[in-house]
Formats: structure tokens, C-alpha cells, sequence
């Protein structure tokens, strides 16, 4: 994709994602990967296309700014992260009950992919004012953390006297939302390497061409001789 013209070629790109299209989405992220170095400009064309889209839509480019995000880093999620509130907002105001739900299990996610800290809180006191029934979680203090430190001088033998059972840490489930965005990670490695396979056809057959060509050329030149 050209400088000139990389807002407009990206728009067009986007106009393809009508619906919950896991392969548009996966074209979508991979098309933001290589165009890294225009970044801005890839954030921007997300943002206005929202903006401008029916309702209907929303939901299937919030999705794509969040594989964008996950699956990208950054510059994307500090640029995503300027206008997240509004955005997110924007999409929520036009949503119904089915949709909003759904945003809130995408939502939940960032928390644990530590996406946009600095904007959560504020973030859901906007969308509470929208939905009151819409939660407010407490935004997390610099330097802190959710484990609990035990000194284990204070207790009663040691570290042993803690039951095996309540000591092992489980790991947490996974959202639908996680789920989703591994999937779509594996569907694009998929992608990738149907795509590198095809390449190595391609440079296959036209070694084959050459040789045949370079061989008929020998054979022409012997006649000749003859």
C-alpha cells in the first residue's frame, strides 16, 4: 500500500467488514501489521469509518480495533487509547441489549490485557451515564497488584501449614471474547502459511519455466549446428 492514499485504500478495505467476518477481521489486522509505519493513519480511517457506519456494524470494528490491539501492541493500543472513550461510547449509545452485552465481555478483557489502563475508569463512568446498569470497576493504583504476599514467619510452621489446595494458584478462565481472539491469532497463522506455500509454488513454477525454456533453447541451437 502507497503513502499517498493509505487513509482512502484502507477505508475501502473496510468497507468489506459488514458483518462478524473472522477472515475480513484477520485481512483487516494483518493488512494494520504491515503498514505499521502508518499507523496514525490506520487508526484514524477505524475511527471516522465508525462514525460514519450503521449501527449494525459497529460491533464488528470494535472487534477489529481489539485484534488490532492484542494481537498488534503497539503504536496501535497508545493510539486506539486517545479517543477509546468516544469511540467505545459512540458504539454503546447506538447498541441494543444483545450488542452491549457483548461489549461488556470485550471490555472485561482489558483488563486482564492491561489495554488502555488509563482510560478505563472514565471509560465506564461515560458508559454508566448511558446505562446505569452498565459497571464501574475500580481502577487499579499505580504499583499495585492483586496478589496476596503472605509472610510466612507469621504463621503457625511456615509456608507448609497452608493446604496445598488454597496455596495453588488456578489459572482463570478464559473469556468467549480470549477465545475468540485466539482463534482469529490461529485462523491468521493459518492464512500465513497457505499464503507462504503458495509463494513457494509460484517460485517453483517458474524455475520450472525457465529450465524448460533454457532447455528448448540448447535443443534449437543443436539443430542448428547439425
Amino acid at each position: 500500500m502507497a503513502h499517498n492514499g493509505l487513509l482512502r485504500d484502507y477505508e475501502r478495505e473496510l468497507a468489506k467488514l459488514t458483518g462478524n467476518d473472522k477472515n475480513v477481521i484477520n485481512a483487516l489486522t494483518e493488512l494494520a501489521n504491515v503498514n505499521k509505519p502508518r499507523a496514525p493513519e490506520i487508526v484514524a480511517a477505524i475511527e471516522k469509518v465508525i462514525k460514519q457506519i450503521p449501527k449494525d456494524r459497529h460491533l464488528s470494528h470494535i472487534y477489529l480495533l481489539d485484534s488490532i490491539c492484542k494481537n498488534l501492541g503497539e503504536p496501535y493500543s497508545s493510539l486506539f487509547e486517545h479517543h477509546i472513550v468516544q469511540t467505545f461510547t459512540h458504539i454503546f449509545k447506538f447498541a441494543n441489549e444483545k450488542v452491549r452485552q457483548s461489549m461488556h465481555k470485550l471490555r472485561v478483557t482489558w483488563n486482564d490485557a492491561d489495554l488502555f489502563s488509563k482510560k478505563l475508569n472514565e471509560l465506564d463512568v461515560k458508559t454508566n451515564q448511558l446505562d446505569p446498569a452498565w459497571p464501574i470497576a475500580k481502577p487499579k493504583r499505580p504499583g499495585t497488584n492483586n496478589k496476596i504476599i503472605i509472610n510466612p514467619k507469621k504463621l503457625p510452621g511456615g509456608m507448609p501449614s497452608i493446604p496445598q489446595q488454597i496455596a495453588r494458584v488456578h489459572p482463570a478462565q478464559k473469556t468467549d471474547a480470549e477465545r475468540e481472539t485466539e482463534m482469529i491469532r490461529e485462523e491468521l497463522l493459518r492464512k500465513e502459511k497457505e499464503l507462504l506455500e503458495l509463494k513457494k509454488k509460484q517460485v517453483e513454477i517458474e524455475l520450472a519455466k525457465q529450465k524448460k525454456f533454457g532447455d528448448l533453447k540448447i535443443t534449437k541451437l543443436n539443430e542448428q549446428q547439425q
